[in-house]
């Protein structure tokens, strides 16, 4: 990743990227050079588009003027502080750690003030966008660039020289290698979860609607009864309406729970897979993460098992929304101006999961230490002031190397031991119906 990228080779790739907006699925430097996509349509679609290369490419075209001139290198990019939602950390980390993408680079394309930043963006997205062209797709590109760059209403015609202009070549993308942690995926115990709500909130909600459309029947039929006075109403259908009306209004908070419930849920998948992907990054083949163990004799699951040369962790993941800060034992989530005690630890939970790992283990004669940690997968906020559990942030890397650092020695014996029986116990409750 030494090579420079070049203005004309960056807008160059964003010209080549099909344009399917209103079905004309043709190159976007072709579409621009006949007018048959304009400005406006770029700016659409840099701030609205759901896919995010076809947005990079619209931002790039709309600062084609600024980026002409461009020279830099992706490792000099990747050290350009992204300021955006007050990360202030470089780009390059944040974009491995997942907490930025090819949309949020986008978006910088297109709006940021600062040049550097701008610069830097366009770069890391042109990395992007070439790692994912096919070989034949790069080659294209590359006899395309032996030919003038055709004049755009966004970019400035050259002049006609003697000789003809020098082809502009791609520089190499060279990918990083893969990091063989290995990932074992055990219960479906979130996605079970996710699944089982979200199928009683459509029963309450039918069961709501029912009973709403019941008491509404019968209370019009009682005004028609008695305006037409047609006959006497019976005292028992206003009591039957009035039942009817207040079971509806008895469902509504739960539904309204359930579909809370569902979201967390939803949340708490994002966020374990968000870990497994920064770990896998960091760590080597000496270690294994086991997500969603269920012990034997449980129900509930924990978040991840981490399993290594220096120790065995027990991970709580949370992907709360909203300001939160953790002083020592208590977690507190602010409403307002206020903080209020959140009614679960996640640093109890923690240590109530290592607890039984621990145990387990010890069942399985393998009495060894587990850590515990809080594992923050949140974009939120969090406070830190002396947590009583250490607690691993997505967004500082570096702490959660120095900790495993300091973990406590495991034999490599022992280590294969211990996976050895989380593997049995994953496959034992897989039998098992994953129940």
């Amino acid at each position: 990743m030494s090579k420079e990228w070049r203005g004309p080779a960056i807008i160059e790739l964003a010209a080549s990227v099909i344009w399917p907006i209103k079905k004309l699925n043709r190159p976007l430097g072709e579409l621009l050079a006949s007018g048959e996509v304009k400005e406006r349509d770029l700016r659409w679609a840099a701030k609205k588009y759901y896919d995010p290369k076809i947005k990079w490419a619209a931002a790039v075209e709309l600062q084609a003027q600024n980026l002409r001139r461009v020279t830099l290198t992706p490792a000099a990019a990747r050290q350009v502080v992204w300021p955006f939602k007050n990360l202030n950390r470089p780009s390059g980390d944040l974009l491995d750690e997942h907490i930025i993408n090819l949309h949020d680079l986008a978006y910088a394309v297109a709006n940021a003030h600062a040049a550097q930043l701008r610069n830097a963006t366009a770069v890391l997205g042109a990395e992007i966008v070439y790692r994912r062209l096919t070989p034949p797709e790069r080659q294209t590109l590359t006899m395309q660039s032996n030919q003038p760059a055709p004049t755009t209403p966004f970019t400035t015609p050259t002049r006609a020289t003697a000789r003809p202009p020098a082809a502009t070549s791609l520089p190499p993308v060279t990918l990083r290698p893969t990091q063989a942690l290995q990932i074992i995926n055990g219960s479906n115990y979130l996605t079970q979860q996710l699944r089982r709500k979200r199928r009683w909130t459509i029963i309450l909600a039918m069961a709501m609607l029912y009973l709403w459309l019941g008491a509404l029947f019968i209370s019009m039929t009682v005004v028609i009864m008695q305006f037409f006075q047609l006959a006497q109403v019976p005292p028992g259908w206003n009591v039957a309406a009035g039942v009817l009306l207040v079971g509806a209004l008895f469902i509504l908070p739960r539904s309204k729970r359930l579909v809370a419930e569902s979201e967390n849920y939803k949340k708490g998948l994002v966020g374990e897979k968000r870990v497994a992907v920064a770990l896998r990054r960091g760590l080597n083949h000496h270690w294994t993460l086991f997500r969603n163990v269920i012990l034997p004799g449980r129900q509930d699951d924990i978040d991840a098992v981490l399993v290594g040369p220096n120790g065995i962790y027990a991970l709580e993941i949370k992907t709360f929304s909203g300001d939160h800060r953790n002083i020592g034992n208590s977690w507190q989530r602010k409403y307002g101006p206020i903080w209020r005690k959140l009614s679960r630890s996640p640093g109890r939970q923690a240590r109530g999961n290592a607890q039984r790992l621990h145990d387990y283990l010890q069942q399985c004669d393998a009495p060894v230490w587990v850590e515990p940690r809080v594992v923050w997968a949140s974009r939120s906020k969090l406070i830190l002031k002396k947590p009583a559990v250490p607690v691993w942030q997505l967004t500082r890397g570096k702490f959660i190397g120095e900790d495993l650092t300091r973990g406590k020695h495991l034999e490599e014996a022992t280590r294969h031991q211990i996976v050895a029986l989380l593997k049995a116990n994953n496959l034992s409750q897989r039998q098992n119906g994953d129940k």
